[in-house]
């Protein structure tokens, strides 16, 4: 049974550790994103609705808005995965808490699900734009 002071595994936990704070770089950078990207919704929102493209530019902004919210929740969960690591990290006697691995895989998941559907809704909305 590996424990916390085997030191292959202290530096394992201490890598996903950065993976985590890399995430939530990840998502900061979202954030600014997600807030150009809507700037240019309000650019582009008026004259479409003239163009009768207004469902359309409904389901986008309903699309940003279900990101934003994943976003919000995706960062505390993220935060929580640190937490978890910290205490794994401080204890020094205690067997490795598999449920970390599960943990790393989820989020990583959502992440990637996270910015893959960003970019998606980003290039709908520069593609549109172009029509304007």
């Amino acid at each position: 049974m590996k424990t916390i002071k085997d030191t292959d595994l202290n530096a394992e936990l201490q890598e996903l550790y950065l993976v985590g704070k890399q995430w939530l770089n990840d998502l900061e950078f979202l954030a600014v994103e997600l807030t150009f990207l809507k700037k240019r919704f309000d650019k582009s929102f008026q004259p479409l609705l003239k163009k009768n493209e207004d469902i359309k530019m409904a389901k986008l902004l309903a699309t940003t808005i279900n990101i934003d919210n994943a976003h919000l929740l995706l960062i505390a969960d993220v935060k929580q995965f640190l937490s978890d690591i910290e205490c794994q990290l401080e204890r020094e006697e205690g067997a490795f808490d598999l449920r970390l691995m599960v943990q790393y895989e989820q989020l990583m998941g959502e992440l990637n699900g996270l910015m893959q559907a960003y970019q998606l809704v980003k290039s709908k909305v520069f593609e549109i734009a172009k029509t304007v």
